[in-house]
């Protein structure tokens, strides 16, 4: 099994070990975190990501079926594309 020196993502920051069993996960603030055990240690921990949003899918249902449009930030929403496609 894996083993590290220095703190790392997937590693115990105990022992080193990548020989983790992950449960839930909670939100807080803008973070997320991942409770884990190490197999190898008996530690438990908590695996910290910071949340950055990157856009959005949007269903549209017509007619029985669904169409998913995916939007990065910044794009022009969805009435206006539709306006400036009638325009052109």
């Amino acid at each position: 099994m894996e083993r590290l020196e220095r703190v790392s993502q997937g590693h115990c920051p105990k022992c080193g070990s990548a020989d983790l069993n992950y449960g839930e996960s909670e939100l807080s603030g803008e973070s997320i975190y991942y409770e884990a055990d190490c197999n190898e240690c008996g530690s438990m921990l908590h695996e910290w990501y910071d949340l950055k949003f990157s856009g959005m899918d949007l269903m549209l249902e017509e007619e029985g079926t669904v169409e998913v449009i995916y939007f990065d930030e910044g794009d022009t929403i969805l009435e206006d594309r539709e306006q400036q496609e009638e325009k052109a």
